[in-house]
């Protein structure tokens, strides 16, 4: 009885995980439409200014690869963002390059920096300079306390 129940929790628990992930979908497939359509509106010259502004902006960050657009940077960026009218904004892209920087004890820290632009008019507008952690995933501890009896 005890695997028929624990085997049914986990059928269950995947059916919710399949079902949410249809859910939660939708707006970052919009995000990777625009960054696909504002493929051709990405010039040298908006490379190189993203660029500067990057090394401006963090001067100990290092680029460490090729600029692209990045649906999943966009929806990152606009989900940062507490304020509701970053949320509806789907001609939003994120312009996105592998950086490296020191740490404190000398190891090689690994990310991404880029610049925002909204797709108006057939062209990109620049919107602001983001560093690495505008695309990682927002991680909310919870402190716990165990106590002993």
């Amino acid at each position: 009885m005890r695997i028929l129940g624990s085997a049914l929790r986990r059928v269950f628990a995947l059916g919710f995980c399949i079902l949410l992930s249809g859910c939660m979908t939708p707006w970052l497939k919009a995000r990777y439409e625009t960054a696909d359509a504002a493929q051709g509106l990405v010039t040298p010259a908006i490379v190189a200014d993203c660029s500067e502004k990057v090394v401006k902006a963090f001067p100990h960050l290092t680029i460490a690869g090729p600029f692209a657009l990045n649906g999943y940077a966009a929806a990152r960026v606009a989900s940062s963002k507490p304020t509701l009218e970053a949320v509806p904004q789907k001609n939003l892209v994120a312009l996105v390059a592998r950086t490296t920087n020191k740490g404190l004890f000398g190891q090689e820290n690994k990310g991404h920096a880029g610049c925002s632009y909204l797709v108006e008019s057939g062209r990109l507008v620049f919107q602001e300079v983001h560093g690495i952690a505008a695309f990682m995933p927002q991680t909310i501890y919870v402190l716990s306390t165990v106590v002993r009896r």
